[in-house]
């Protein structure tokens, strides 16, 4: 019969199962300032990656675990996707300390659950839910290398760590256009540290 190619034949791509999985954050990426048309308005954004480690499949005839990621606004509020997600994570809402400034690098290395659920067309798995990890759980260790990128912190070296459709996301930003500009920046979104008991 020969070799039949079809118009629109695209490479198919490997998503993890639609499930509930144990997860591990490997990557905190903040992406800074962008412009979302739908509601006219810059968002400081932050994404956060997790690898599932009892999901492996080969990429590039190696096997890895599937990663997973979720784009936030980099926000603590009260309605803010990020804030519910880190406590539910947790298992505990945020003090009113914490909430002056919580250091996102506590999650690196942190295990969780994650509610993984596919696109209607089918080509991406997307993160619905964190929740924390059910008491007794064995976690796998960590697989990947933890990889932290911070806009407002900006190296040559860590961007050249991110992929290059992050690095995408990151040129998109205000802050990159004034880094590649060599102007000052106008603001400082330095993350603030805080203490507490919890293991992060």
């Amino acid at each position: 019969m020969g070799i039949v190619v079809k118009a629109n034949e695209g490479v198919t791509r490997q998503l993890p199962p639609a499930d509930n999985h144990v997860a591990r954050c490997i990557k905190l990426v903040h992406i800074g300032s962008i412009y979302d048309e739908k509601y006219d308005k810059l968002r400081n954004q932050v994404m956060i990656t997790w690898e599932l480690p009892n999901e492996l499949a080969k990429f590039k005839g190696v096997e890895e675990p599937f990663v997973v990621s979720k784009t936030y606004t980099l926000s603590l509020s009260e309605k803010a996707t990020l804030r519910k997600d880190i406590e539910n994570w947790r298992g505990q809402k945020f003090t009113e300390k914490e909430l002056e400034g919580f250091d996102l690098v506590k999650l690196l290395g942190q295990p969780c659950m994650v509610q993984v659920v596919h696109s209607d067309d089918g080509k991406y798995a997307n993160v619905s839910g964190v929740s924390k990890i059910p008491k007794g759980l064995p976690v796998p260790a960590q697989i990947n290398k933890s990889i932290y990128f911070s806009i407002s912190e900006f190296t040559e070296e860590s961007f050249n760590k991110l992929h290059d459709w992050e690095k995408k996301k990151v040129e998109a930003s205000n802050e990159y256009q004034v880094i590649i500009k060599g102007a000052s920046d106008s603001e400082n979104v330095a993350d603030q540290e805080s203490d507490d008991d919890l293991p992060f």
